[in-house]
């Protein structure tokens, strides 16, 4: 009984066969498709039907019938509108086939890039617009770390960086697509955007750059005198005080200048920064009203020696008095913030 039930089923299964027709090799494939796209969703649309509807970053992997002696037919359309803004054909061979879709604002782009965004805006909102819209806008370090455009050979692409409650532009650079990935680094004080910094690592990885603005904040600070950011070796076992120069100095602008490369110190030393007067080792303030004596302790208590890193400084000054006690006297010191986090 169980040979002849055997019989029957591949009898069958062999008129089944006979039935109905196989597809010829080539007849269907396997088609991907992947992309992007920005401000609409797309609708993929094959044969009368809708094979995937997409919105962001997407890939799409289906099979699709073709036919022997034509080719298929995918139409993209934005949702819900039966025009059609692109359209890619399906050969009957390979199996495998792949194409990819940069859908930006309404245009199809054979290219894309995509932009790595670092940033952060101390005060006010700040916008990033791409050919005049809105791409993504944020508040200290709160914004997109990436966006996704399209691009073409020889075209360029405007992004601005403005400020979002005044509409005043702060930076404008070209987007091209001769690179893939592109990085935009910024960051704003309220005042100026600081937008193309090169903080390239020491040559001996034991050793610290440091790349420094000065942002003097005291009104005794004598403008426009030039001056320079000196460090000293301090000795931690022997206090504050216990300092020697150590023959490298920052001339300072209103800019950021050129690095300085410090050397690693021995153990139980670290490296003290101080504002003086260019030449000399007084500090740039008028202090003919202030409580003697004068101690310019610089960065004392804040200074990190990073090797092998890059650091970029604003550097602001700070004054206190001391009415008595064994610290009697006018303290300036300097306060730092390092801003190479938004820079590599």
């Amino acid at each position: 009984m169980r040979l002849w039930m055997c019989v029957l089923l591949c009898f069958l299964a062999v008129a089944c066969k006979k039935q109905v027709p196989a597809l010829e090799i080539g007849n269907v494939v396997r088609f991907g498709i992947s992309g992007f796209t920005v401000g609409d969703s797309l609708e993929f649309w094959n044969e009368g039907n809708i094979m995937a509807t997409v919105g962001g970053t997407f890939a799409i992997d289906e099979l699709i019938a073709v036919p022997v002696t034509g080719q298929g037919i995918i139409e993209i359309r934005k949702q819900g509108s039966t025009q059609v803004i692109a359209t890619r054909y399906v050969a009957t061979t390979p199996f495998l086939q792949t194409t990819s879709i940069f859908h930006d604002n309404g245009k199809i782009y054979d290219k894309s890039v995509k932009l790595e965004l670092k940033g952060y805006a101390m005060i006010d909102s700040l916008e990033l617009l791409l050919d005049g819209t809105v791409i993504t806008s944020g508040i200290e370090n709160k914004f997109t770390p990436f966006v996704n455009i399209g691009a073409e050979e020889g075209m360029q692409r405007e992004l601005q960086i403005r400020n979002k409650k005044n509409g005043n532009v702060l930076s404008v650079r070209k987007i091209t697509a001769t690179t893939a990935v592109q990085k935009i680094f910024f960051y704003y004080d309220g005042k100026d955007l600081i937008d193309k910094v090169n903080l390239a690592p020491p040559a001996n990885p034991a050793y610290m750059n440091v790349t420094v603005k000065l942002e003097p904040s005291l009104p005794e600070f004598f403008t426009g005198m030039p001056v320079d950011l000196v460090f000293y070796k301090q000795d931690l076992s022997k206090g504050l005080d216990a300092v020697v120069k150590a023959d490298i100095k920052i001339s300072l602008s209103g800019d950021f200048g050129e690095p300085v490369t410090l050397p690693p110190l021995p153990d139980n030393f670290r490296y003290v920064g101080r504002l003086c007067r260019t030449g000399t080792e007084l500090a740039p303030y008028d202090t003919t009203k202030d409580l003697l004596p004068i101690r310019n302790l610089g960065t004392n208590t804040n200074f990190v020696f990073s090797p092998g890193k890059s650091q970029l400084w604003i550097i602001k000054d700070v004054k206190s008095r001391r009415p008595n006690g064994p610290s009697k006297g006018t303290i300036f010191t300097l306060n730092y913030t390092d801003l190479s986090q938004y820079f590599q």
